[in-house]
């Protein structure tokens, strides 16, 4: 998931694919599906602040990762490529937990745009003692 946050300073959030993590730069890179992430791409043009969450669908482990966009640029071959692996990942875990993947696909766009941050801060959010734990 993406969270920013509007001009009002409303929360808003949508799905994104594919993370890639750059070690030279320390940015992160994901795919923001359109239509459904424009409110989010558009409030990232305004205000840069952007926090994402990672959780698995099976055991709920999750991270949370600070930062400020530093670029909105189309994806390339192998950013649609990691998203579609992504998905896929995501598929096989909801189906352990008895889901039908097909509710999802949905969820996989046809369009979007690769969102890349600078890092500033990530935290555990898993159940348990390291909830809330700087990485």
């Amino acid at each position: 998931m993406v969270g920013t946050a509007s001009e009002a300073g409303e929360p808003e959030i949508c799905r994104a694919w594919g993370p890639a993590w750059n070690t030279e730069s320390g940015e992160l890179s994901v795919l923001v599906p359109l239509p459904a992430g424009q409110s989010s791409l558009d409030n990232l043009e305004r205000a840069p602040a952007v926090a994402f969450t990672f959780s698995m669908p099976t055991d709920y482990h999750a991270y949370q990762i600070k930062g400020r966009c530093a670029a909105i640029r189309q994806p390339g071959a192998g950013d649609w490529r990691r998203a579609r692996n992504h998905f896929d990942a995501f598929l096989a875990e909801a189906a352990r937990v008895g889901l039908e993947p097909s509710t999802f696909a949905p969820w996989f766009p046809g369009e979007g745009q690769l969102v890349v941050a600078a890092i500033d801060a990530a935290f555990c959010q898993a159940p348990g003692v390291k909830a809330g734990l700087a990485l």
